[in-house]
């Protein structure tokens, strides 16, 4: 029955996402419309090819790809599936299903600081319980503001029945918005996008250690820009698009994260466009 591509409609036009043989789709937009999430090829990561979760991301010159992963575990192309199923309006929480086989799937969150990690563990990290032995099988669904999920799952018992889920948690980090114990604010950066520099401002209520660091979309770490003592008051720190070894980075979607000594911290999204 022939082959999917993810592609996108826009005022009439249809553009193809990723070009590929296997059966690989778009699944979710954010609201703005800027950030596309789904499924698409990785051959580099492992030594198969797999369907791996996938975003892409509208700059000025089009649609950019960028692979946001699968759980260790999963096969290669020919069984292997992760589909990435719904993201936040800013593009820094991502859901969905990692299909490890025909047979065995697990939900999964993915972040660009925590790059993807089981959805079970994201809970528990964020103090949500489910019932002994349930194990979550998907996350088809995140709020606007990352903090209200929905999914499916089930007891690993054969035959137990499959069972639908909602969740709120108190704060996601890396969401704008989240609820600030800290005192420390993280503000746009401006120019974004831009080139070759910008500038990225906190707002520090209480003085103290504060780090400042940028990451990919794979959730490496590119650059700290600051990591030690700020004083109460605005700041205005200046990261010149280059990495940690002085390299110019690529053109391209990046997370700024500001954290404080509490453990408190807030992610702002960057365009980097050359």
């Amino acid at each position: 029955f022939g082959t999917w591509q993810p592609t996108v409609w826009e005022g009439g036009t249809i553009t193809v996402l990723s070009e590929t043989n296997a059966m690989c789709d778009a699944w979710a937009v954010n609201g703005p419309g800027t950030v596309i999430v789904g499924t698409a090829i990785d051959s580099v990561s492992g030594p198969l090819p797999v369907r791996a979760a996938a975003m892409w991301v509208r700059d000025q010159s089009g649609w950019q790809e960028q692979i946001l992963g699968y759980l260790p575990g999963t096969f290669g192309n020919a069984v292997g599936n992760v589909v990435g199923k719904d993201l936040t309006d800013n593009a820094t929480v991502v859901v969905g299903i990692n299909s490890y086989d025909n047979w065995n799937h697990a939900g999964f969150v993915w972040t660009p600081v925590l790059g993807m990690v089981k959805a079970d563990d994201f809970f528990a990290d964020h103090g949500v319980t489910f019932p002994a032995g349930f194990a979550i099988h998907a996350v088809t669904g995140v709020s606007r503001d990352g903090r209200t999920f929905v999914g499916y799952g089930a007891e690993a018992v054969w035959g137990a029945p499959v069972q639908s889920f909602i969740v709120t948690i108190p704060a996601v980090a890396g969401v704008p918005g989240a609820r600030n114990l800290s005192g420390l604010v993280l503000g746009p950066n401006t120019p974004n996008p831009f080139n070759p520099s910008t500038t990225i401002r906190l707002a520090v209520r209480e003085p103290g250690a504060v780090r400042l660091e940028v990451f990919d979309l794979r959730g490496r770490l590119v650059k700290v820009v600051h990591d030690g003592h700020l004083a109460q008051g605005d700041h205005a720190l200046t990261w010149d698009g280059r990495d940690d070894s002085g390299r110019n980075v690529a053109s391209g979607t990046y997370f700024a994260r500001a954290r404080s000594r509490g453990g408190y911290s807030e992610t702002r999204q960057m365009t980097l466009v050359k």
